[in-house]
């Protein structure tokens, strides 16, 4: 909705550059009917249609200018059956139709992702041009580990307890490269994410990781281990406490996300290795 931009139900504003939104962008501009479905077909795909269904609806500005009902997909999964929208009544067309997108085999219901998660632009930190101001990591088991790199005088300089220390310059902008894109790799929704979340008031962080930009705008994101059940192995039977491939991390203005251990890695060092 809006100039190069579309709402969901739920109101989440997304990006139309996103890739996973031009797949609906494409849809809307690219979209073809096969035909109107016969007469022996009408009413079992209207019933369908009632049943299991997603609102498509798209805007110029404010305005509605096109909505349709998506259905499943027909007997070869190669057209979707959806039904239109009279914009201005409100009222549902007579008759529904079997579509498909020239170039594409396959139905398009999945492109039509109600969930407000799978939309959103999960990057965390984005800095292409390494526009940082200053990093801040530390770890509360740890904190012979924190460090601080601060930007002065167009040099980054290594600190630890608000005290700078000698650093490796080169380690330094190595290190500050891995903030080039770093994303979550889902949302975790509720009921699960307020039961996890009471959980993790209980515990210390693992990490907080916290960026400043050049505009001053702060980035922090707190890091959790993720439990395994009790008696969990590793593949030669070693007894493991926690999740070696995801963790969790309270982001986005206290959102509550799955994040992957491989992707946060190279941030996640230390400061001997800076020095």
């Amino acid at each position: 909705k809006g100039k190069g931009s579309y709402q969901n139900d739920r109101r989440i504003r997304v990006s139309k550059r996103n890739s996973i939104n031009s797949c609906i962008f494409s849809i809307y501009d690219d979209l073809k009917l096969d035909y109107n479905l016969p007469a022996t077909n009408y009413i079992s795909i209207i019933k369908n249609l009632a049943t299991s269904n997603i609102k498509a609806e798209f805007y110029a500005g404010d305005i509605l200018i096109k909505s349709y009902f998506v259905g499943s997909a027909d007997g070869l999964t190669t057209g979707t059956y959806m039904l239109l929208i009279n914009e201005e009544s409100g009222e549902n067309h007579s008759t529904p139709f079997l579509t498909h997108l020239p170039g594409f085999e396959g139905y398009l219901t999945p492109r039509y992702e109600p969930n407000p998660s799978t939309w959103r632009d999960l990057k965390i930190f984005y800095f292409p041009k390494n526009a940082i101001k200053s990093v801040s990591l530390n770890y509360p088991e740890n904190p012979e580990n924190n460090f601080e790199i601060k930007l002065q005088k167009n040099k980054y300089v290594l600190f630890q307890k608000n005290k700078a220390i000698k650093s490796n310059e080169l380690s330094i902008k190595k290190y500050l490269l891995n903030f080039k894109s770093i994303a979550a790799e889902s949302l975790i929704p509720n009921p699960f994410k307020d039961s996890i979340q009471n959980r993790l008031k209980n515990q210390k962080p693992w990490f907080t990781l916290s960026v400043k930009n050049l505009l001053d705008k702060t980035t922090i994101i707190k890091g959790y281990k993720k439990d395994l059940p009790v008696g969990s192995t590793n593949s030669i039977g070693v007894p493991i406490f926690y999740d070696p491939d995801r963790f969790y991390g309270i982001c986005f203005n206290n959102e509550l996300g799955s994040l992957q251990h491989y992707v946060f890695e190279p941030l996640l060092t230390v400061k001997s290795k800076l020095e």
